[in-house]
């Protein structure tokens, strides 16, 4: 095991770092001609040495010059999967020569992280100068992302080989979901419901006043009963409070994947990225997140804040796809958080039964729901069905679309 774990090392530390691309081309070409050496009469047996002792040059005059330098990178707060971010990278050569040909590149790169300019060089860095050269780097995944340490190092002479100058230390970025913005959301909003307006409702939240009780009507969710007045009057009535809820929007993504179906983790990162884009709609449209449900948490939002997108971008970043869905344990309190908002989006991975689950309940005793249902298949027409049956607006969207940035508008 110390073995191989030796020879893995040394595997990574020569190829992968120590040979530039042109000197691994050099490499490959002195492997082809060391056939020919079986014979000193043949005239490849010089150029194969030949080769080998220009390597050696390199590496022989790196060394002799090689750089001490400063790395300093500025990393942002956060990433955007499938998007290129340029990182500046600050540059100071520390000793009393000149650094020549200066790269950058990232040791031990993991594999869903791209270095997309690998190719940049500083031709001649003097005595105590500095320079901000560009790093860009395109993550494929949202979550969190271990970046490795940037190295700085000198490739001179002939671009064979790399001498290392400096480095810096190794960082923990957070990898955002991306999506594609919506023109526009359809919210199944009450007409009471005004945007900025203050509008009755039957749970305290947020800067309410107490308004007093009022008849019971047929159809209104049991929970908002209020139970004693009911009791000194002999007939049911209701709590009625003002507040600014009425122009909040709850947000569900459902990240449950009862057996992890084929395709299931691009159904979640559609549901993730179509959820994110429902977000932004409903910030656009003038509304407030007040509550973003998951498979498995739920957060809720007393206070406005400036960037409330950025806020659930980070929120659901790390979002994993869960084989058992916590609904039933938050239900009630899911159902207490979303009683006074003005509408419910929901966005589901798949079709289950938890989700018919979910939505009966949401629609018995909670605002208006809209379902946004992401389907590859027929399969899923039962469920929506089902769905459209609890009075809940339902579209079928194929997973697919979305992952190719194709629907714009709901």
């Amino acid at each position: 095991m110390a073995y191989r774990s030796l020879v893995g090392r040394l595997y990574r530390f020569t190829w992968r770092y120590k040979m530039t691309p042109p000197g691994k081309l050099l490499t490959a070409i002195i492997g082809i001609a060391s056939i020919g050496t079986v014979s000193v009469e043949v005239p490849i047996y010089f150029v194969c040495f030949g080769f080998l002792g220009l390597i050696f040059a390199a590496e022989l005059t790196g060394a002799l010059m090689r750089p001490r330098l400063l790395v300093e990178p500025r990393w942002p707060a956060t990433l955007t999967a499938g998007e290129t971010a340029t990182v500046p990278v600050r540059v100071t050569n520390r000793t009393w020569r000149p650094a020549l040909d200066v790269m950058l590149t990232l040791l031990e790169r993991p594999r869903r992280l791209r270095h997309v300019n690998g190719d940049v060089v500083v031709s001649r860095l003097g005595r105590g100068a500095n320079y901000e050269m560009p790093l860009q780097l395109r993550p494929s995944r949202r979550g969190r992302l271990r970046v490795p340490a940037v190295d700085a190092h000198s490739t001179f002479p002939f671009n064979l080989v790399r001498i290392p100058g400096g480095r810096s230390a190794e960082v923990n970025l957070l990898v955002r979901p991306s999506f594609t913005p919506l023109a526009s959301l359809r919210l199944p909003v009450d007409a009471a419901a005004d945007v900025g307006e203050y509008a009755p409702s039957g749970e305290p939240g947020e800067s309410i006043e107490y308004l007093g009780n009022r008849e019971y009507t047929p159809g209104e969710p049991i929970r908002r009963l209020d139970f004693r007045a009911w009791a000194r009057t002999g007939s049911p009535v209701v709590r009625e409070y003002q507040n600014e809820q009425a122009s909040r929007v709850g947000v569900v993504i459902d990240s449950y994947l009862p057996k992890r179906p084929r395709g299931g983790a691009k159904r979640i990162e559609a549901a993730i990225s179509l959820g994110v884009a429902a977000c932004d709609a409903i910030l656009g449209a003038g509304y407030d997140v007040g509550v973003l449900a998951t498979g498995t948490d739920l957060y809720a939002f007393d206070e406005p804040e400036p960037d409330r997108l950025g806020r659930l971008l980070d929120l659901l970043a790390e979002l994993r796809p869960t084989e058992s869905p916590s609904y039933e344990r938050m239900r009630d309190d899911l159902l207490d958080e979303v009683a006074p908002l003005a509408a419910v989006v929901v966005v589901a991975a798949t079709a289950s039964p938890e989700l018919v689950a979910l939505v009966t309940h949401l629609a018995e005793d909670g605002p208006p729901v809209r379902v946004l249902l992401l389907s590859d298949d027929a399969t899923d027409d039962d469920a929506a069905a089902a769905v459209a049956s609890l009075g809940c607006e339902v579209d079928v969207i194929p997973a697919a679309d979305v992952s190719a940035g194709e629907v714009t508008s709901l």
